[in-house]
């Protein structure tokens, strides 16, 4: 067995129990205190559950208002866009109807002047 320098003696623990008087310690310990205070600063599920459907509710209000948002101006938009196709047809038919017109007129005028020129060919009525 091998030596080291110093002799050792092993540590001797005292035992575990101390002369202390637990039971007046517990007497110093109110228990219906500490669970009031407990208690007192506990989680109020009741409220969480409350402001979590509040709040649930007032997401889904948003959801459904911006949808509808969405819905309103995209109908909104359609309409605009087909009361300008309206107007661009409408425009188109009379600017047609115009130049008809404006060809018709032209055509007669055109016959009117070669009538007369002709009318004038002729002895005795021009």
């Amino acid at each position: 067995m091998t030596r080291f320098a110093g002799e050792f003696s092993p540590i001797q623990l005292s035992s575990g129990a101390s002369g202390g008087n637990y039971s007046a310690a517990a007497g110093a310990v109110d228990i219906g205190n500490s669970f009031s205070a407990q208690r007192e600063k506990a989680p109020r599920y009741d409220q969480l559950s409350a402001t979590a459907m509040s709040t649930q509710s007032d997401e889904k209000k948003a959801a459904m208002n911006a949808e509808a948002d969405v819905m309103s101006a995209g109908i909104q938009s359609l309409g605009q866009a087909k009361s300008s196709q309206m107007t661009a047809q409408a425009s188109i038919k009379a600017a047609e109807a115009q130049a008809e017109a404006t060809k018709s007129s032209a055509m007669m005028g055109t016959f009117g002047k070669i009538a007369s020129a002709g009318l004038s060919l002729i002895p005795g009525l021009g």
